[in-house]
């Protein structure tokens, strides 16, 4: 299975869409769920951005029951300009980029304007901040990073991997976590 996005009419807004066995279809046709970032294993739980309720938000799609759930965003003061041109007190705006296997962990990036933050979903947190989350489960190291955004995880949910700003050295690499 492939999933992703298309425009319907050239104009956006982007509508999930998966390619199964050689035909495109909509995600879900009457909710018009949006892009489509990540997918488990089998197909079953979709990840993006987009969500009916708030098309600037994560969301998490489940095949069994055809439940999109917006999962928030962050809050954040960015004091600049918003997603829609003007100014723009707090940030509202978050991806799903991943997500484990049996769907209950999701993983992305919420902000518009950089630096964003990784986040991490469960249906016990909702969305957190990765390094909050880390740091919450006692594991340290991360304290020097400004973790920017988580992009996989394993299918077990206790692997992510992401992109982040090594402060000491102030350039961007990649980041391994690994959960108890």
């Amino acid at each position: 299975m492939i999933a992703g996005w298309d425009e319907v009419d050239g104009k956006g807004p982007w509508i999930g869409t998966v390619w199964w066995r050689g035909l495109q279809r909509l995600i879900h046709p009457y909710e018009s769920i949006g892009q489509v970032e990540g997918l488990n294993n089998c197909g079953s739980v979709l990840v993006g951005r987009g969500h009916p309720m708030a098309w600037t938000h994560a969301y998490r799609y489940t095949s069994w029951d055809g439940h999109s759930e917006d999962l928030g965003a962050l809050k954040r003061t960015s004091g600049g300009i918003g997603p829609g041109g003007g100014p723009s007190d707090i940030e509202d705006m978050s991806m799903a980029l991943a997500v484990s296997d049996d769907g209950a962990v999701v993983v992305g990036m919420s902000g518009y304007q950089p630096p964003t933050d990784a986040f991490i979903w469960t249906s016990d947190t909702k969305m957190v901040k990765l390094s909050d989350y880390l740091t919450s489960k006692g594991i340290t190291g991360h304290e020097r990073w400004t973790l920017l955004n988580a992009n996989s995880i394993s299918p077990d949910g206790k692997i992510i991997a992401g992109t982040g700003i090594n402060n000491p050295a102030q350039r961007a690499e990649g980041f391994i976590v690994r959960l108890p």
